[in-house]
């Protein structure tokens, strides 16, 4: 159910120069599917602003994890990078079908996404494994130079024998298109920008991969 309630920051961790990693704290009855998104609200001189993110984190009780991106002349993300642990924010969620397909839970399943467009699949992978899902699990994600989370899918990648886990940095000269595993039965999930999304659509299917779902972003 969307509802709009009031969060506090339990933590903030910089993951790269320009990253963030927010720890929020949710009402007893919040709940949602991993892949969905929260908007944060925010008034400025101008206007009440409202962003989306991707819940970056397995279902938990009273909180949820994001991973945000600052931009130096973004609109709301500049007053984001001067908040600190105790600070409110004004949430609205849980939004968005971007979730797994019931068909999919029996499927191998391939992610596929470049920089933040790792956030709904941390969330899925985390949810996932921890449920006991033994079909193959491929996550292939794309940065320019730093990596989110490596340690983190490093550790699962070794705990669990069914995910695989591997990283295409451009600023090396290789991308996602390049380390794409192509298999026609597999369902395919893709996050990211418009560019990345395409090509790996276009590898897809004329490959004849049936099952390609997509989340665009800006």
């Amino acid at each position: 159910m969307v509802e709009k309630f009031q969060s506090e920051i339990i933590s903030i961790k910089n993951i790269t120069e320009d990253v963030k990693h927010f720890v929020l704290t949710t009402p007893d009855n919040f709940t949602f599917i991993p892949g969905q998104y929260i908007s944060i609200v925010a008034d400025t001189e101008e206007e009440k602003l409202r962003r989306a993110y991707s819940i970056g984190s397995k279902p938990m009780p009273n909180k949820l994890e994001l991973c945000i991106k600052i931009i130096p002349d973004g609109a709301l993300t500049p007053k984001l990078d001067l908040m600190k642990q105790g600070d409110k924010l004004e949430l609205i969620g849980p939004l968005g079908k971007f979730i797994l397909k019931e068909e999919s839970k029996e499927k191998e399943l391939i992610f596929v996404c470049a920089g933040t467009g790792i956030s709904p699949f941390r969330s899925m992978i985390q949810y996932l494994l921890e449920k006991g899902h033994d079909k193959p699990i491929t996550l292939i994600a794309g940065y320019r130079h730093h990596v989110l989370y490596d340690e983190e899918f490093t550790s699962l990648a070794k705990e669990h024998p069914n995910f695989k886990y591997e990283v295409a940095l451009s600023s090396k000269g290789k991308h996602v298109q390049d380390i794409l595993p192509v298999s026609k039965e597999a369902h395919y999930y893709l996050c990211g920008l418009d560019q990345m999304i395409n090509s790996v659509k276009n590898i897809l299917t004329e490959s004849g991969v049936e099952t390609i779902i997509s989340e665009k972003y800006d």
